[in-house]
């Protein structure tokens, strides 16, 4: 059924009428348990409105986010459209208290896209298989295991429980390669020893399975197990992991995983070990690409200044003697007014560079921020003539002119080539051929709002491209209670 109430005049109006019953005698929020949150926007030529919600307090936590296609009619080919583009809900019916501390969950149910913790996520694969020189440390995981993505919704349920020394987490997620559904058991056991050296200790043990067919107990067969243990203290971390796992075909596979880390201020290192057999299956089937790894970071900070190195030795389970190595560096430095970075990156025959400038005025109302980025990928000229597969420079800059009101400017420049085939001499023969140059630009204009009730912020944004549809124009709007 065509919509025709839905013109552009209307839309408009709609939407600043919102906007401004929304922030009617706004005020600034004060510390409460509740918490509303409303986000808005509307964008051209497309005809695209989107609508995002939020409820926050501690026994409820719920969102829903909703798309428009189309709106006003603007092309006549299509109709006008709303979908629900993600939902989540999130329900506390227990808190705990723990020697006068504020409230935390202790009993939730989870419904929508689940995210899971790192420590979840050994179900689902290998250990650190893909390192690279900015991996996070060791640290005792957080006693929350689920979370919920905003980012679209495929009908998970979860259900955690957290008590002072014990986390039981269950989960039911979709296979969306073939509609069955993923069940998994996750518990985890935490004890911190108050001695001159303060220490923490943190066991988990997992359960994993997929199940499938009319039967909602029937298993496909696929299921992993798992333990892992994490200590810290003040100056050294360690982590070790191990996990089975047992196909369809009753075939078991393993992999383990080791690291270390210390905490010393100025010289600071992390390295790991791992390896996967090629029948190791992780919960909802996934498999690792990666046999073997190795990795060291060393880390060195002083002054202004923080050096990082990293290097690492992988081996696939495809080629049985054929390593791959990658090797990167950064160097940071810091200042009131400046911060400078450059990293160089060496992986899969090909160099990586990254640089970029932040230059900062603490002392100027009006000026907030003027950053220059450059990244670029060179090959050897044996592979491509050009010596330089992509690169691109970008430039943005954010002004204050009132307390209120934020300006930013940005332009990017980008080009890459690519491998073509022409036929010269009557032959196809493969060439390489830069592709056309990319630019855009954008101006944002940013005006935050604070009263007793509601903090607000009104958002305009124009774009330019040098592609379809070559310009874009976006009206933002969110609030919260």
């Amino acid at each position: 059924m065509q919509t025709t109430f839905f013109d552009m005049k209307k839309i408009v109006c709609i939407f600043f009428v919102f906007l401004f019953v929304a922030t009617v005698n706004g005020a600034e929020p004060s510390e409460r348990n509740i918490h509303i949150q409303l986000k808005s926007s509307l964008s051209f030529p497309l005809g695209q409105l989107t609508h995002f919600t939020q409820l926050t307090s501690p026994f409820l936590d719920t969102f829903v986010e909703s798309k428009g296609e189309n709106i006003g009619g603007i092309n006549p080919a299509k109709q006008v459209s709303f979908r629900l583009k993600s939902f989540g809900l999130c329900f506390s019916p227990l808190l705990i208290s723990e020697n006068g501390s504020p409230y935390k969950k202790s009993l939730s149910f989870y419904f929508g896209t689940l995210n899971f913790s790192p420590a979840f996520k050994k179900l689902k694969t290998p250990f650190f298989t893909k390192p690279t020189y900015n991996l996070a440390g060791i640290s005792i995981p957080k006693p929350e295991h689920l979370s919920l993505s905003t980012g679209n919704f495929s009908g998970d349920f979860g259900l955690e429980l957290s008590l002072p020394f014990v986390d039981l987490v269950y989960a039911s997620t979709k296979n969306a390669k073939n509609g069955s559904y993923n069940h998994a058991l996750f518990g985890s056991f935490q004890v911190k020893n108050v001695t001159a050296i303060e220490s923490s200790i943190y066991t988990s043990l997992y359960f994993g399975a997929s199940h499938g067919g009319t039967e909602y107990f029937q298993t496909t067969g696929k299921t992993v197990y798992g333990t892992s243990f994490v200590y810290t203290d003040k100056n050294i971390g360690a982590q070790t992991d191990f996990a089975l796992s047992l196909n369809e075909q009753k075939k078991m596979g393993s992999s383990i995983a080791f690291r270390f880390q210390n905490f010393y201020k100025h010289a600071h290192i992390q390295l790991g070990l791992s390896y996967t057999s090629k029948a190791f299956s992780g919960w909802q089937s996934e498999v690792s690409d990666t046999q073997f790894c190795f990795f060291v970071i060393p880390q060195f900070s002083f002054a202004h200044t923080n050096i990082q190195f990293f290097y690492t030795l992988e081996k696939d389970n495809k080629n049985i003697r054929q390593y791959t190595h990658a090797t990167a560096g950064k160097c940071e430095i810091k200042t009131n007014h400046l911060k400078t970075a450059c990293a160089l990156q060496y992986a899969k025959k090909m160099f990586s560079l990254n640089t970029s400038m932040s230059i900062y005025a603490p002392n100027t109302n009006w000026f907030k921020e003027c950053r220059l980025e450059y990244a670029s990928t060179f090959l050897s000229k044996k592979v491509n003539p050009y010596g330089i597969k992509q690169y691109s420079v970008a430039c943005s800059t954010t002004f204050l002119p009132l307390k209120q009101l934020s300006i930013t400017s940005q332009c990017k420049i980008s080009q890459k080539n690519k491998e073509a085939e022409r036929i010269i001499d009557g032959k196809k023969q493969p060439v390489i051929e830069w592709q056309a140059l990319e630019y855009s630009g954008e101006l944002e204009c940013s005006y935050l709002h604070k009263g007793a009730y509601s903090s607000s912020t009104f958002s305009l944004a124009i774009k330019g491209f040098n592609k379809k549809p070559y310009y874009d124009i976006s009206l933002g709007f969110s609030t919260k209670f």
